[in-house]
């Protein structure tokens, strides 16, 4: 890893969520929250735009659901990471997820030190 910030979106329909992980964000020096989406599709629009090393991305959101987002990242941006972040317990679309392409997935209530090494270990 170099000394370049490791450069996130959040994609997360929740405005309280998005403020929660950019306070989150903002206690790590290596960490730089560059976007911000509430659908896929604006997702999709941030990584073309702004080329991230990691998308947070919530799975159910409106316009384009986290799954659809995934696939279409991961096609056309290989290099860019994607960590589900998800309150939802359903493992069929989790693993409708992983199968698209996500590098990992963590259920929201999660700690700090864990959200942290996730992020560490799926950009590395």
């Amino acid at each position: 890893m170099t000394d370049d910030p490791i450069r996130i979106i959040i994609a997360d329909d929740n405005a309280k969520v998005r403020f929660a992980l950019k306070v989150f964000i903002e206690l790590f020096e290596d960490f730089q929250l560059i976007g911000e989406a509430c659908d896929g599709s604006q997702a999709v629009e941030l990584c073309q735009e702004l080329q991230p090393d990691l998308v947070l991305m919530d799975l159910i959101m409106p316009q384009m659901d986290g799954v659809a987002a995934t696939g279409i990242i991961c096609e056309r941006f290989p290099n860019t990471k994607i960590l589900v972040l998800t309150s939802s317990i359903d493992y069929e679309l989790i693993t409708k997820a992983m199968n698209a392409g996500a590098d990992g997935y963590l259920f929201k209530h999660v700690t700090i030190d864990v959200l942290e090494e996730a992020i560490r270990s799926t950009v590395s």
